[in-house]
């Protein structure tokens, strides 16, 4: 091995699960169980830069790791319920500097398109539409497409009734990769 990089954390801290990293440039990108987004250099190891996201203990871990699309950084989050629905995004960091470009919600406030669809429950009642799997990106359309997962509680009688959708649960998003705004 030429190096080796080791994040640490704090004592107690528990660690997630992380299915990818990506390559940009000379960086090697990738987003740690304490909500931080980070790039080594791919030649020394050496730490580049680091964001924050959320806070580090904060249940939103990106478990499937970031893409990146035209420089940006693309990861979602997996907002489990004790985060709070502020924690269910999909953000884009400027590869080069981790500055955030933009930050995506999965679960509509009111007022935002979507909001009608959870049938009139509140919004510190809508948990976990986090997504869990690797983004895709279609450089042609300048899109990007991402699968979120099924609200908390699952059963919608549960929640604002079976003829609601609860957007954006359980969906395929296509995002616009230069603002983030759901384009479908």
């Amino acid at each position: 091995p030429l190096w080796e990089y080791r994040r640490q954390f704090p004592e107690g801290f528990r660690r997630g699960t992380n299915r990818n990293l990506a390559i940009w440039d000379d960086t090697i990108l990738n987003a740690s169980s304490d909500n931080r987004i980070y790039a080594l250099d791919m030649h020394s190891g050496k730490l580049v830069w680091e964001t924050p996201v959320h806070e580090p203990s904060a249940r939103a871990r990106a478990t499937s790791g970031p893409i990146v699309a035209d420089g940006r950084i693309i990861t979602g989050r997996q907002c489990q319920p004790d985060a709070t629905h502020e924690a269910c995004v999909i953000t884009a960091h400027d590869a080069k500097t981790g500055a955030e470009l933009w930050r995506t919600r999965t679960i509509p406030r009111p007022g935002e398109p979507g909001d009608e669809s959870w049938g009139g429950v509140p919004l510190e009642q809508r948990w976990h539409v986090g997504t869990w799997m690797v983004p895709s990106y279609d450089p042609e359309l300048r899109l990007i497409y991402v699968g979120t997962s099924v609200t908390i509680p699952a059963p919608k009688f549960i929640l604002g009734g079976n003829d609601a959708q609860h957007l954006y649960h359980n969906s395929t998003l296509a995002l616009d990769v230069e603002t983030g705004e759901i384009v479908w």
